[in-house]
């Protein structure tokens, strides 16, 4: 029976250039690839997918298993959520101790307002976010006493919002978003090749719809258009889900 330990080397050249490793990585991709309920859909029956998986997280040290659920494709290529980004900058050796995080803005001002837009004929939903709300994030790097603090990051400046987090945790998901970027900054070889969905998404198509309108009947639809009702382009949280 193979041995699934990951075979630990220095860099990513090293790694390729051992045979024994590559060898048993193939393995352990042929076994997640077989995976009824360890990997998500978009990596079963994908043993290719899978190595690159098990290449990626013997370079960060962990689990292949737990980082595949952390995965997803987006135009043709391999996404990392920004929570595995977070652990990865988090456990390795760059940084000592834990991220240290500071928000400004009160509650209100970290609710989102959702405001109805029309793209391309069809209507969707956006979150805006007062300027007011805003975090920044620190470490220290290794060597230093002192914590290196990243730029302010507000919501409101962002233009991609497909993590569910920004409507249920938006202080949670923001502060995912200031880890990526302070890593992106300080220490990236060590989520080089590592992209977040607001990375990959194709910007040329603009905001991502995470709230969309149910489909509705021609029936309705035609009831729809022959109602004269003016309605408001800008709703409450709440608004929105009565209209939904």
């Amino acid at each position: 029976m193979t041995d699934t330990k990951i075979i630990e080397h220095k860099n990513t050249q090293q790694m390729m250039l051992d045979s024994n490793a590559v060898e048993q990585y193939k393995d352990i991709a042929k076994l997640m690839a077989q995976s009824a309920m360890s990997v998500p859909d978009h990596l079963r029956g994908k043993p290719a997918d899978c190595l690159a998986i098990v290449f990626q997280a013997a370079q960060w040290r962990m689990n292949p298993f737990n980082v595949a659920q952390k995965t997803f494709f987006i135009n043709g290529s391999i996404g990392y959520e920004a929570q595995l980004i977070n652990s990865v900058v988090s456990s390795s050796n760059v940084i000592t101790g834990r991220f240290q995080y500071e928000f400004q803005g009160e509650r209100l001002q970290w609710k989102p307002r959702w405001v109805k837009q029309n793209r391309n004929g069809k209507d969707s939903w956006k979150p805006e976010f007062d300027p007011a709300a805003c975090v920044r994030v620190g470490a220290k790097l290794r060597g230093d006493d002192a914590i290196t603090w990243g730029e302010w990051i507000y919501p409101s400046d962002q233009t991609i919002f497909n993590s569910p987090l920004w409507r249920t945790n938006p202080k949670q998901q923001a502060g995912y978003l200031a880890v990526k970027f302070w890593a992106r900054f300080y220490t990236p070889d060590v989520i080089m090749g590592a992209y977040t969905p607001d990375e990959l998404v194709d910007h040329s198509v603009g905001i991502k719809d995470i709230n969309p309108e149910p489909n509705q009947s021609p029936l309705m639809q035609k009831l729809r258009g022959e109602q004269k009702v003016e309605t408001t382009t800008e709703l409450t949280e709440e608004n929105v889900e009565e209209v939904k």
